[in-house]
């Protein structure tokens, strides 16, 4: 959501619904693409939106005309992505439908948009969601559960620990100033305190059937 404009993915195409009034959504515009969508992450006038082929940005100025005007392009791979300031971060994993044997952290200097440059890759286990809350991000890791880091000096990323136990978790969000984090896994919704982010507190968890 971005002002009265809720965007949707819809396998390779963008669906812009006006939501001005939050109880009688229209649809009114769609944005055809060339790739399979997989996330969209909103970002000062700009959206970041991670496909099967790269992460591509456009140019959200009329939110509903969107306009793609740059692109970091990357092996055939499903990449969820998130930005902080000028800094992209996008991960690529195996095991997917998109056929990919990479599983790792790209950090992507988005200064330029129309020319975002690899600043340095990282690897990981099997890595998911992400989120980004300041100089902190967390990473669903597959089978090493979610992950934190320190990310102050993108070049030099620090592990400050996480919660491996929360195995097969697939997606992270933080919730801003909240000191909260929203952790989705297979056999649950959990919420965790991560005022001190090498010292995550559980707060609470919702059960659910594991999924398959």
């Amino acid at each position: 959501i971005v002002g009265n404009t809720l965007y949707v993915i819809d396998g390779s195409s963008m669906k812009m619904f006006d939501i001005t009034d939050p109880e009688h959504p229209k649809q009114v515009a769609k944005s055809d693409m060339d790739f399979t969508v997989e996330t969209i992450f909103p970002h000062g006038d700009k959206l970041f939106i991670g496909g099967t082929q790269g992460m591509f940005i456009y140019d959200n100025t009329d939110p509903m005309n969107p306009k793609q005007i740059g692109k970091f392009e990357h092996l055939f791979s499903c990449d969820p992505v998130v930005v902080d300031n000028d800094i992209a971060y996008i991960t690529m994993r195996n095991g997917t439908p998109c056929r990919t044997t990479v599983n790792q952290l790209d950090i992507v200097s988005v200064k330029d948009p129309r020319n975002p440059v690899l600043l340095k890759s990282y690897p990981m286990h099997n890595p998911h969601g992400l989120s980004i809350q300041g100089q902190n991000l967390y990473v669903c890791d597959g089978n090493q559960g979610l992950k934190s880091f320190n990310v102050a000096d993108p070049m030099n990323i620090q592990s400050l620990g996480g919660v491996p136990e929360l195995r097969k978790a697939y997606d992270v969000i933080g919730m801003g100033a909240q000191g909260t984090l929203i952790v989705v896994g297979r056999d649950g919704i959990y919420q965790y305190n991560n005022s001190d982010p090498a010292k995550l507190q559980q707060i609470s968890v919702i059960p659910v059937d594991k999924a398959s």
